[in-house]
């Protein structure tokens, strides 16, 4: 039996998260055992689900440097920015405990010899596994240019020399990477991320809590995500406000939650376009699936996509997407199965397809027959673990 290591940042929502929960699902318990390192091992939705396939305990300094100082109050508050600054001002003199206790557990797992270890996000969690010794896969699982640009330009090139396989989910973003470092092409797998369809079909039958704001008497429109500006739900206000003049009859519902600033924009900008009446923010779902399956297109507004979870997801329930047109769209919708639209001219090709029941209907008709193929999707990913 293969023994891997995946090694992650934290416990929360996030597409990283998502992809390890639907790796260890549907991974191959007889010929694989599944094991993560987690960093910082603060509560957060995934936790439990985890918690099980954990190879090491929490290390308190180590959930003490990656901890938000902002969620705590007194004497919690107080220390964590202690902590932080003491770090920050031994940084001046080369010295990192952050980075020197990352050092501590590279040793440790490389002890382990576990057959492969996955690094898998980037930033310093690749940069971390690139010290354990052994068969390594990095993933990234964003458009790395951009990452780049926001990250400060590091050149990771020495870091990502030291992995087998370098596994990306889309032939735009392993173009993306292949453009900043063309020596390490060859170390590069395009694998899309797997999805358990299983799971997303029964939640999206499990309507009992559902939202009493949440209603399909119109047109309903969905959109499913972090609440921040890759997302571009703040476009969504001025979209709605638009295709309202156009006197389509519609609700436009936005699962998700973000930060008190970014909340607080896409709340300015439903009250300054007028448009309370027909988009209406529920906040964050744990289980998003009723909402889409309910509803009659499912918008993504994102600048920047590298897998879109929830554009497969809604394929996988049936329903058609309406997506911007990012770096990977072409790879994630075709036309068969909805739209790829500019921000700008999204109102009229929403407009469009609402007026065309026929056209809409047809949509629907197509996913019907929708299938993901995890299957290739796995035995890919078996490949880069085995380092074949």
């Amino acid at each position: 039996m293969k023994r891997i290591l995946f090694c992650i940042e934290n416990f929360q929502h996030g597409g990283i998260t998502k992809a390890l929960e639907n790796i260890i699902s549907l991974v191959d318990k007889e010929k694989y055992d599944v094991g993560i390192f987690v960093v910082n091992q603060e509560d957060g939705p995934y936790k439990d689900i985890f918690v099980p396939y954990l190879k090491y305990p929490a290390d308190k300094f180590l959930n003490a440097y990656c901890t938000n100082y902002r969620k705590y109050h007194g004497i919690k508050k107080l220390s964590l920015l202690a902590l932080k600054f003491a770090r920050k001002t031994l940084a001046k003199f080369s010295y990192d405990p952050f980075e020197k206790l990352l050092a501590k557990w590279a040793k440790r797992i490389s002890n382990d010899n576990f057959d492969c270890v996955i690094a898998f996000a980037e930033g310093y969690i690749t940069n971390f596994v690139s010290k354990i010794k052994g068969h390594k896969i990095a993933w990234i699982h964003i458009d790395y240019k951009r990452y780049l640009t926001y990250s400060g330009n590091p050149n990771e090139k020495s870091v990502y020399g030291k992995y087998g396989s370098i596994v990306i989910p889309s032939r735009f973003s392993s173009a993306s990477f292949a453009e900043t470092y063309p020596e390490l092409t060859e170390k590069i797998r395009i694998i899309p991320n797997v999805i358990n369809c299983e799971i997303v079909k029964n939640k999206s039958v499990e309507t009992s809590n559902l939202d009493k704001r949440f209603t399909t008497d119109c047109f309903t429109l969905v959109s499913v995500g972090r609440v921040c500006y890759e997302k571009r739900f703040f476009q969504i206000p001025v979209i709605a406000r638009k295709l309202k003049s156009r006197g389509i009859n519609f609700k436009w519902y936005i699962i998700g939650d973000g930060s008190e600033p970014e909340t607080a924009t896409l709340l300015r900008s439903i009250n300054s376009e007028n448009v309370t009446d027909c988009v209406i923010p529920l906040g964050r779902k744990d289980n998003p699936y009723p909402y889409i399956a309910k509803s009659d297109l499912l918008v993504s507004t994102s600048l920047s996509e590298t897998f879109s979870y929830v554009v497969f997801e809604a394929k996988i329930l049936g329903v058609p997407v309406v997506c911007a047109d990012f770096g990977t769209a072409p790879e994630i919708v075709n036309e068969n199965e909805g739209i790829i639209s500019t921000i700008s001219d999204m109102d009229g090709r929403i407009y469009e397809l609402l007026s065309d029941h026929t056209r809409l209907n047809q949509l629907k008709c197509n996913l019907r027959d929708y299938r993901y193929d995890n299957a290739s999707v796995l035995n890919e990913i078996y490949k880069s673990i085995n380092n074949i």
